[in-house]
């Protein structure tokens, strides 16, 4: 039986990318724009945060429309030693509180390119991004649309917190349990997210 990929048109969920040493502080203050804070572990590339400066989007927090796209990939390859984890959000909240989109990555972006949820869904190239073909750097590109949330995103807002391995979920629950975080996201081990 041949496998078929999930479209990602057809995905229901959001992804943010983060070192699992920057938990503690999203757990206790919320997943902060990087104008805000500055992450425990910041893996994020000059070039990239220059152009969200120029583009106003310091003041955003940015998800992915699927796990394992050319971001997260460069960056889990870039550092082999840091455990990361993926802070997971439903995308029928990010559209019932108006998110904002960018429909590829923020480098291939101007100004202009800032939409409104359900305007952002209709801009992106959604053949080019069901492809997943990184070799052509339009489908690349793509793939690296954003979901922006302004400001924060309280841990509580956060569905599920995907993790490499159970000795990370360990402490994530044990953070959680230590903050007394009353709606607190479910930890899933799926150590195929972060091949």
């Amino acid at each position: 039986m041949k496998y078929e990929r999930t479209k990602v048109s057809d995905g229901k969920m959001l992804y943010h990318l983060t070192a699992l040493d920057n938990i503690e502080s999203i757990i206790e203050k919320g997943l902060l724009c990087r104008e805000i804070i500055t992450p425990v572990t910041d893996v994020a590339d000059e070039e990239i945060i220059e152009k969200r400066k120029t583009l106003g989007l310091l003041s955003y927090v940015p998800f992915h429309f699927f796990a394992k796209n050319p971001f997260d990939g460069a960056v889990i390859k870039a550092y082999p030693e840091t455990k990361f984890v993926y802070l997971t959000v439903y995308r029928l909240d990010a559209e019932k509180n108006n998110w904002k989109i960018i429909p590829r990555h923020p480098l291939k972006c101007d100004t202009k390119e800032i939409y409104t949820y359900n305007d952002g869904i209709i801009k992106m190239d959604w053949e080019l991004i069901n492809q997943r073909d990184y070799s052509n750097s339009d489908s690349k590109f793509a793939c690296m649309a954003e979901c922006l949330v302004y400001e924060k995103l309280d841990i509580s807002d956060i569905r599920f917190i995907d993790v490499k391995e159970q000795a990370d979920a360990n402490l994530i629950i044990g953070l959680l349990k230590t903050q007394k975080v009353m709606q607190a996201p479910q930890i899933r081990v799926n150590p195929n997210f972060f091949v």
